[in-house]
């Protein structure tokens, strides 16, 4: 499985449309949860459609972000993305989260 996660300067990216880095992981096959760097994907002017797309093409299956509108999320969902949207923290609380399988993604009051 390839976990997109949005991120700036080592943390989750606040806001999805506005995040212009996600790092791609893939989680370890068997009774490993360890979570492998694969890639960096570096955006510029691509839309949130665009986005959705180049993710699915990278094979990643989901994508742990920042504030996501319910449009932007359901862009991702028509590519077969899961998003754990409302994610905060450093980069590196969050992939230990992912990792044991117990990262939650917020929502929004």
């Amino acid at each position: 499985m390839k976990i997109g996660v949005s991120v700036f300067q080592n943390r989750i990216s606040p806001r999805l449309d506005q995040s212009r880095e996600v790092q791609i992981f893939e989680r370890g096959n068997g009774a490993s949860a360890t979570l492998h760097y694969r890639a960096s994907i570096h955006w510029d002017e691509e839309t949130i459609p665009e986005r959705a797309q180049c993710l699915r093409e990278q094979g990643v299956d989901n994508l742990v972000c920042g504030a996501a509108e319910p449009w932007m999320e359901e862009h991702f969902r028509a590519h077969g993305i899961r998003l754990y949207s409302w994610v905060s923290g450093r980069l590196e609380e969050v992939l230990e989260s992912l990792a044991r399988g117990d990262l939650v993604a917020p929502r929004p009051q």
